[in-house]
C-alpha cells in the first residue's frame, strides 16, 4: 500500500511537470487558424515594422538568436527564400530573442541578412505569440492576417516553401 502511494505521488509529479512544460507549446500551436496578434517593432536599421503594414502579404515571422546553432543554420535558406519571393508579396521578419542589438547587427552584416530583423526586447512580441520557449520558432501568417502554420526547430528552404506555398495565390516557384 505504501509503495503504491509513493508510486502514485511520483506519477502525479511527473504528469504535473509535463503539463507545465507543454502548456506554452500548446498555446503556440493553439494560435494556428486564429488572427495573428498585432505588433510593432523597430528594425535594426531604424524602420518601423508593424503586422498591420504587412497585411496583404504572406508573412514569415521567425523567432531566433545569434547563439542558437539551428537558428544560424537556417539563416542562409531564409536569405535565399527572401531573394526568391520578396517581389511576390512575401515578407520575412526576424525577431531576435535574448540577444543584444550589437550581436544581431554584427551577425546580420556578417551573414548578409537581406530581410528586416528586430530585437524582441523583453520578449514583448514572443509573449503575444504564446511565449516562445524554443528557438527557432517560425509562424506563417496569410494575406488576411491569420496564422496558418507554426514550426518549432530549424527549417530549410524546401520546408519553408511547403509552409508558405499554399498562401501564395498561384505562385508555384520551386
Amino acid at each position: 500500500m505504501k509503495k503504491r502511494l509513493i508510486g502514485l505521488g511520483v506519477f502525479a509529479l511527473v504528469i504535473s511537470g509535463l503539463l507545465l512544460t507543454a502548456r506554452p507549446l500548446l498555446a503556440q500551436g493553439g494560435l494556428v487558424g486564429k488572427p495573428a496578434p498585432a505588433f510593432t517593432v523597430t528594425s535594426l536599421d531604424g524602420k518601423t515594422i508593424s503586422l498591420g503594414s504587412l497585411k496583404g502579404k504572406v508573412v514569415v515571422l521567425n523567432f531566433w538568436a545569434t547563439w542558437c546553432p539551428p537558428c544560424r543554420s537556417e539563416i542562409p535558406d531564409f536569405i535565399q527564400f527572401y531573394k526568391d519571393y520578396e517581389k511576390k508579396d512575401v515578407a520575412i521578419v526576424g525577431l531576435g530573442v535574448n540577444d543584444s542589438d550589437a550581436a544581431l547587427q554584427k551577425f546580420g552584416k556578417e551573414n548578409r541578412i537581406n530581410y528586416p530583423v528586430a530585437n524582441d526586447k523583453g520578449g514583448r512580441v514572443s509573449s503575444l505569440y504564446g511565449g516562445i520557449r524554443s528557438i527557432p520558432t517560425t509562424f506563417v501568417i496569410d494575406r488576411k492576417g491569420i496564422i496558418r502554420d507554426m514550426r518549432i526547430g530549424g527549417i530549410d528552404r524546401q520546408e519553408l516553401l511547403k509552409m508558405v506555398k499554399p498562401y501564395l495565390s498561384g505562385v508555384t516557384k520551386e
